[in-house]
């Protein structure tokens, strides 16, 4: 630190002369008091310079490396810990003043610790408060405490891939409760087709059962589609993700059902006429159109919403 703060006193002469001026002004009789003043303000001028001097402190600015800052974790006289805005994982950098070289060995001595974690930061989708302790270790240790450092980082490590671990097996319930559903409705489809000759007489009842089929399909498959981008909460339970999963696919069959009244009462779809429902076949490519409609509609979480608002302007 003695190399940086002399450093600065030489390069801003100004300073350097307002001090000596005030020291040979005094001379021998300066007191204790007014010595400790002219330290206080010597330290603040030097804080002042070294904050100048770095760039590095402001949020919306570049960094020495022409990275915008986006958020500032901690700042000393000899580092500075912060965040860049950019469309990477390792968002976290670590500015270290040359001149201290204190700062640089304790950082040398932390460093493979710290890049282990911060390469980690891809499984807690750089979440601002794993973010906030990474940055809090590193201080501790360029602050000198780099021992505790080292183990409170390998606590942290340990405890992000447990909390990665629980997250992907949340979404493995997710999916495979949202796609037990579905599979159960194919089979059920199936043989209502196959062996159950009642529905061959019901087929407005058939019919809604496939376009159910086909909602919960085109639940599953947006499920599936979506799943990386999905959510989860730390410290839920795998059981709360089998009742999410339910519920996201029980909307999808809903929206299946809401599409099948809607054709049924006449509101969209003019090609549904009654002919469908009774195995017309020169209508057959009609109904897989509605097939294909239920899928959209499960699959799409707007769909039916939009056609309800759409149903309600024209009322």
């Amino acid at each position: 630190m003695e190399n940086f703060r002399s450093h600065s006193i030489y390069r801003h002469g100004k300073q350097k002369n307002a001090f000596s001026a005030t020291n040979f002004k005094n001379g021998d009789s300066t007191n204790a008091s007014n010595h400790k003043d002219l330290v206080q303000t010597k330290k603040a001028i030097l804080n002042k310079n070294y904050i100048n001097e770095t760039k590095i402190l402001k949020v919306g600015e570049r960094d020495i490396h022409n990275e915008i800052i986006k958020r500032i974790f901690a700042v000393a006289e000899g580092f500075a810990i912060y965040e860049i805005d950019s469309q990477k994982n390792n968002l976290l950098k670590v500015y270290t003043d040359d001149k201290n070289k204190e700062v640089k060995i304790r950082f040398d001595k932390i460093r493979t610790e710290y890049n282990k974690v911060r390469s980690l930061l891809y499984k807690t989708d750089n979440d601002h408060d794993i973010k906030s302790v990474i940055a809090a270790i590193l201080a501790n240790a360029l602050s000198g405490n780099v021992r505790k450092a080292r183990k409170e980082f390998k606590l942290l490590q340990e405890d992000i891939n447990t909390e990665f671990i629980n997250k992907f097996v949340n979404k493995l319930f997710f999916l495979f409760t949202n796609i037990t559903i579905c599979l159960t409705c194919i089979a059920f489809s199936v043989y209502i087709y196959l062996y159950n000759p009642l529905f061959s007489t019901h087929t407005s009842i058939r019919n809604l059962i496939f376009m159910l089929t086909c909602a919960s399909i085109g639940g599953a498959f947006s499920l599936s589609y979506k799943l990386n981008n999905i959510k989860i909460a730390k410290g839920t339970k795998p059981i709360m993700y089998i009742f999410y999963g339910a519920e996201r696919t029980f909307i999808s069959i809903a929206a299946g059902f809401i599409l099948f009244l809607a054709i049924k009462a006449d509101f969209v779809f003019a090609f549904a006429d009654n002919n469908i429902v009774k195995d017309d076949p020169n209508k057959i490519s009609d109904m897989f159109k509605l097939f294909f409609l239920a899928t959209l509609a499960g699959f799409s979480e707007t769909f039916i919403p939009d056609l309800l608002v759409s149903l309600e302007k024209r009322k």
